[in-house]
């Protein structure tokens, strides 16, 4: 089995995952996921990491990662970070969530990609 080094940018959900290639000829090869591997955030997060952030108007997770970090690709962390928002719906105006501090999510995502 080879790995496959990804071409997506560092933010990117996908990145932290192992990659590999399988088969012998290119016929029959393809790419798989670790999907072993999984990702979680310390429950003992330090509060400097986390900051408060209000929704203004009714959008989807990757719109709101825009907002916040400039990258639709972090969705995720939102998502990881509010274990009570849904994947398929979008946030509500007015709600409050947590997000990772913008000055600390290089430190935050190099941790998660060791």
């Amino acid at each position: 089995m080879k790995r496959i080094k990804l071409q997506h940018p560092a933010d990117r959900y996908e990145k932290i995952f192992n990659v590999y290639e399988i088969g012998d000829d290119t016929a029959n090869k393809y790419a798989v996921y670790n999907i072993l591997n999984k990702i979680s955030l310390p429950a003992n997060l330090d509060n400097n990491y986390i900051i408060k952030y209000s929704v203004n108007g009714l959008m989807p997770l990757t719109t709101l990662s825009y907002n916040i970090y400039g990258s639709i690709h972090l969705w995720w962390l939102i998502l990881m970070l509010n274990k009570k928002i849904n994947s398929v719906t979008l946030i509500q105006p007015g709600s409050v969530i947590d997000v990772v501090n913008p000055e600390y999510l290089p430190t935050l995502l190099g941790s998660l990609q060791k």
